[in-house]
């Protein structure tokens, strides 16, 4: 099976938050926030709307493969050691 070089989120606007800050945020544009929500005016954000964001799929499983076993290992491996198991 192949996978899809993009995928999406969903993101529930809040408070404060731009198209700007969303697309930064997920490593994205404006430009295909706009697009992939059919948004005319890219300023108009209402709070509570969802938007689906779109990603790059391997960037998105890379990061998430690559950050929590490492984190979860270093914790396993410390404490191991300060109780004296091998």
């Amino acid at each position: 099976m192949v996978s899809p070089l993009f995928a999406s989120v969903k993101y529930t606007v809040k408070s404060g938050d731009s198209l700007a800050v969303i697309a930064k945020r997920y490593s994205t544009t404006v430009s295909k926030i706009t697009k992939a929500n059919h948004i005319s005016n890219p300023h108009k954000l209402s709070i509570g709307q969802v938007l689906t964001i779109p990603v790059d799929a391997k960037k998105s499983t890379d990061a998430k493969t690559k950050t929590k076993p490492a984190a979860t290992k270093a914790k396993t491996t410390a404490a191991s050691k300060t109780r004296g198991i091998q």
